[in-house]
């Protein structure tokens, strides 16, 4: 067990959970503790044994993602987003055929990160690692139980 001091406003930060606790408040007998936390992260009290079964989601727990996809996926998005920048500019300098090259390579690139993200999916499932009774969903959202069933997954790139 690692134990630490903290005094009030101080943190602790659990970076691969994406999770944060922070002292409140101190008093006699007390400590307020905050938690921040992704909705997957499930956060209850030890001394409260039941509470997991009080509590638990009906529906089957999604596992989360691995930090290797949460990383692609951010470093895929923040280019997106510097592409549609560049789109942006092309478009008040009313640059036409810029902006329909530009569109294409931001649309081949969400396909092939579609892609990647239905491979990862795939593999989660043919190994097994999924949280206790997870059932991995499409990460596009579109409510298949599995990749291959979704439409996306078939989705090309727009027409050119």
């Amino acid at each position: 067990m690692l134990v630490l001091s903290r005094r009030p406003n101080e943190t602790l930060v659990f970076p691969g959970l994406q999770t944060t606790i922070q002292v409140v408040s101190i008093k006699k007998g007390v400590v307020r503790l905050g938690v921040e936390a992704p909705e997957h992260v499930r956060v209850l009290r030890g001394e409260l044994p039941d509470r997991d079964a009080e509590w638990a989601d009906p529906r089957p727990a999604l596992a989360p993602p691995p930090p290797a996809i949460s990383s692609l996926v951010e470093k895929r998005l923040a280019i997106l987003r510097r592409g549609l920048d560049e789109v942006q500019r092309s478009v008040s300098a009313d640059r036409a055929d810029e902006v329909e090259l530009l569109l294409d390579k931001l649309d081949e690139d969400l396909h092939l990160l579609r892609q990647r993200l239905h491979t990862e999916a795939d593999r989660g499932q043919e190994s097994g690692v999924r949280g206790r009774g997870a059932a991995t969903r499409c990460v596009c959202g579109g409510g298949a139980t599995d990749a291959a069933g979704c439409p996306c997954a078939a989705a090309a790139p727009r027409p050119r």
